[in-house]
């Protein structure tokens, strides 16, 4: 980055070009590139802008055999006034089934690639560091129409350090309040010693992981054993423990050592005050009865309802969900959530690894209103989320993609988008291939449930 600026300072004419290879993430990263992508230096008591003239994402390429980096080229000029957004932004994709040679000329690259012409812009108006929005031009006004401030907030899901002492393989009931657990020793980079033993029924519940999340459908998978105090935000006091849960704390004492060395317990709490079992990002909105989860990292964004049938399940760290007052607004988000312009939103707007990472702030970028129960907008909105998850548990997979249409209008209406810039945002869904993607996704979860 600095290389860059120093470069264009001291080298490049008033009216040259700078072009570089450099990494992609610059454009997208939310604190790393945050200097970089303001796109300004002081030289002798003036402001020196920085035009991007175009930048080209060469990620799916992969022009450096063996390697895993994101690989851009960014051509830049300077100027005396501020970049005037978007600026020109595309992708170059290998063609399917195709393979481009690490020497091969640019003719002969460019007939093995598909590009896809977009525009960037930086994600919050008005901050001009913020990360890039990068999508189809045409589809750039519509979606800022969702984008906004919300007063709703997600949140991360529970960060064990040591999942194999609290995840649990496999639960039985033995008698009233108790149940036999078998631990998960050897999940996770630390495996633990697997035990089997009885404990107190209150402190075990459903665990919901990344691959138990699906477009429409979320069904918990394994358990976990959750020794913390919701309330106080850390693990449950030792005089607590003993007293009413005896057979956990035995079981727990017998990986003492190891949970004292975590290093995120050590970095976050006091080991002078806090529990040895004390675990991370636990709340009172941790076991929410109604919540809507979606991935940290995936392809596209998906989210679902978590199921309200029981004890709720407790959202593992690579999750992310929203706390709701009933299930009608938890329907309501999820709907909105999963509308086209929300899911070209966030996929504009993700960082990209191998996969896409959306993080518990990028929902507060989302113009999401408040769920009111005598808006018939909203209610709309909340009925087709809740037929969508009903034909998922069915596996319906036809009247999932009429009910997604129907979705899709509404929220629109919604947001005040016109039939014009909805159809803009498809397009642009197709154009980066999401939108089959989806529909694939909604079909594979609703063939799961046959």
């Amino acid at each position: 980055m600095l290389f860059v600026y120093q470069c264009l300072d001291s080298y490049l004419s008033h009216h040259g070009l700078l072009g570089f290879v450099i990494t992609q993430t610059l454009f997208k990263t939310r604190e790393a590139g945050e200097g970089f992508r303001r796109f300004r230096f002081e030289r002798d008591g003036q402001t020196v802008y920085i035009t991007p003239v175009n930048t080209i994402d060469m990620t799916g390429l992969h022009p450096f055999e063996g390697a895993t980096n994101r690989t851009a080229t960014f051509v830049c000029a300077p100027s005396t006034s501020p970049p005037g957004w978007p600026v020109p932004y595309a992708t170059w994709e290998l063609k399917k089934g195709n393979k481009v040679a690490e020497d091969a000329g640019l003719r002969e690259v460019l007939k093995g690639t598909v590009e896809t012409k977009m525009g960037a812009l930086p994600m919050v108006e008005g901050s001009p560091g913020s990360p890039w929005l990068t999508a189809p031009a045409r589809a750039i006004p519509a979606i800022r129409r969702i984008t906004g401030n919300t007063l709703i907030r997600a949140h991360a899901g529970v960060c064990t350090w040591m999942n194999g002492v609290f995840w649990l393989k496999s639960v039985d009931k033995v008698s009233r309040g108790k149940v036999r657990i078998a631990n998960w020793g050897d999940v996770g980079k630390i495996k633990v010693d697997h035990v089997t033993t009885v404990v107190e029924e209150d402190l075990v519940y459903p665990l919901l992981r990344g691959r138990d999340v699906h477009r429409w459908r979320s069904e918990p998978s394994a358990h976990i054993l959750l020794t913390q105090d919701p309330k106080a935000r850390t693990g449950i006091a030792e005089s607590r423990m003993k007293r009413e849960y005896p057979l956990t704390y035995q079981y727990i004492l017998k990986f003492e050592e190891m949970l004292k060395k975590r290093p995120g317990y050590i970095k976050y709490f006091n080991p002078d005050l806090d529990p040895f079992w004390t675990i991370y990002n636990v709340g009172e909105y941790s076991v929410s009865p109604f919540r809507v989860v979606f991935k940290e990292l995936t392809d596209f964004f998906q989210c679902a309802v978590l199921p309200n049938n029981g004890k709720p399940a407790v959202a593992d760290t690579k999750l992310r969900f929203i706390e709701c007052n009933s299930m009608g607004e938890a329907g309501f988000l999820c709907g909105l959530l999963n509308s086209s312009p929300a899911i070209l939103y966030l996929y504009s707007t993700a960082t990209w690894v191998q996969t896409a990472d959306y993080q518990a702030s990028d929902i507060s970028r989302i113009r999401l209103p408040e769920f009111e129960k005598s808006n018939a907008s909203h209610q709309e909105v909340a009925r087709i989320s809740r037929e969508c998850h009903d034909a998922s548990a069915k596996g319906d997979a036809k009247a999932i993609t009429a009910l997604e249409a129907e979705l899709d209008k509404a929220a629109a209406k919604l947001w005040g988008i016109t039939d014009d810039e909805l159809k803009a945002i498809q397009e642009a869904l197709a154009e980066t291939g999401k939108s089959k993607r989806a529909k694939k996704e909604s079909a594979d979860s609703a063939d799961d449930a046959d």
